[in-house]
């Protein structure tokens, strides 16, 4: 049998370094764009049985969903707690925020509310999170921007 999970590398990474190489790629365009970035990464966290792209894809899509709400400045929160069973990693920005009307479809495939997007970056993220048998919840309000908690079950 073979799955299509096959080109995946699943080994034990530390969801603190996919962090961090998840967020180098938008560094620039934080500065660019103003954006500070509030980083509480738990160190030594244990690890998960993950594949750390694809653990990444998870943590790039939010990061870019976050920015394009930040055009002209704002904060991105990163932070990453664990206890035994689980961690937890939240996101938050300071940009428009969901309107409560969408919230409920931010993760369908094709939904978009950006002229030029494909809809797919909550899809692909969803699909991860369950994937690992995680969890994820999104809080938004339309003045204090958006923040996404995602917990996954350690190994």
């Amino acid at each position: 049998s073979t799955s299509k999970r096959s080109h995946y590398q699943l080994r034990n990474v530390h969801i603190d370094d996919v962090l961090d190489s998840s967020l180098l790629p938008f560094l620039e365009q934080m500065k660019v764009q103003g954006v500070e970035l509030k980083k509480e990464l738990k160190k030594q966290t244990p690890s998960i049985l993950a594949d750390a792209d694809e653990l990444g894809q998870i943590f790039s899509n939010l990061f870019a969903n976050a920015l394009f709400e930040m055009q002209s400045g704002g904060l991105l929160s990163v932070s990453l707690e664990s206890d035994n069973k689980e961690a937890l990693i939240t996101i938050s920005d300071t940009g428009g925020g969901i309107p409560e009307e969408h919230l409920s479809n931010i993760f369908d495939p094709f939904f978009t509310t950006k002229e030029r997007g494909t809809g797919f970056g909550l899809s692909v993220v969803l699909r991860i999170v369950k994937t690992y048998a995680g969890r994820i919840n999104v809080e938004s309000d339309a003045d204090q921007g958006t923040t996404f908690q995602i917990w996954l079950p350690l190994a």
